[in-house]
């Protein structure tokens, strides 16, 4: 197997622990609000926070399916390795980003954080675009 599939199998099962460890964080806030201020949990803060834990999760778990399947893509290896940084844009956007947008309040005006996680999560759609690529090139032969 390429370096580069172990390598993205390998990053994304951090990304799941990283997911299960701000899962109990997350648990114990909706806890909080559950039992003090119930209206809190359909606010903005904590549906960013779902979303991004959740969002995590799915990156994760594609990631090592994308590493499992590199090998039948007809991309250059160079190309996977372009492949490889565009797809942790993805991660990046939906974990620490969306964290840092959840503390923020919501405005009307579309903020710095915002364009960057878009920038972000179209770089990781790009990767995965690739990999489609990639993986109909091989039906060909």
């Amino acid at each position: 197997m390429p370096r580069t599939g172990i390598l993205h199998m390998i990053s994304g099962f951090i990304i799941m622990v990283f997911a299960a460890m701000t899962g109990p964080f997350l648990a114990n806030l909706i806890t909080d609000a559950f039992v003090n201020n119930p209206g809190e949990l359909s606010g903005w803060r904590m549906t960013l926070l779902q979303s991004a834990h959740g969002h995590l999760n799915l990156f994760g778990i594609i990631q090592v399916l994308l590493g499992c399947t590199l090998l039948y893509s007809k991309i250059s290896e160079r190309m996977k390795q372009i492949q490889f940084l565009l797809y942790i844009c993805g991660p990046v956007a939906m974990g620490p980003m969306m964290y840092l947008r959840a503390a923020q309040m919501p405005s009307n005006v579309m903020d710095v954080n915002g364009f960057v996680i878009g920038g972000l999560l179209s770089c990781c759609l790009l990767a995965l675009g690739m990999h489609i690529y990639g993986l109909m090139l091989k039906l060909r032969t």
